[in-house]
């Protein structure tokens, strides 16, 4: 019978733990020393240019901010997606600035009949370090 008790209460408690709602547990994400924000998205013009627009905003003064790589992709059923060009802040400079707030555009040549994504790597230094962040726009 005392083994039955504690059957009991041992079940009651996990019922209790396992009944509190999920919304009360909150998880959130570990804030970056560097990095307030970041945004990005993508158009894609009649004629098929390919524009990538992004913007980072930093939590203070960066000497060097924007994104340091940008990765194009295209696909023809939204599934398969295959590489079509790859920016480098090191050929484009247009890519990378300073300051708190840096915006800023690649465009591509596409060809119709394909969807477009891209993947931006975010870059955020000053006298204290370096940041990375990664996002991708459809």
């Amino acid at each position: 019978m005392k083994k039955l008790l504690q059957h009991i209460a041992f079940f009651s408690a996990l019922v209790f733990i396992l009944s509190v709602p999920v919304s009360a547990i909150e998880i959130m994400p570990l804030a970056s020393s560097h990095i307030e924000s970041t945004d990005c998205h993508i158009a894609v013009s009649s004629s098929n240019l390919v524009t990538v627009y992004f913007s980072i905003e930093g939590t203070g003064f960066m000497s060097e901010l924007g994104a340091s790589m940008i990765r194009v992709q295209r696909s023809t059923d939204g599934i398969n997606w295959e590489i079509c060009d790859t920016y480098w802040a090191s050929d484009h400079p247009e890519m990378m600035g300073s300051g708190s707030v840096f915006e800023s555009s690649v465009t591509y040549q596409g060809q119709a009949s394909y969807q477009y994504r891209a993947f931006i790597y975010f870059h955020a230094k000053n006298s204290s370090g370096t940041r990375t962040a990664m996002a991708y726009a459809y």
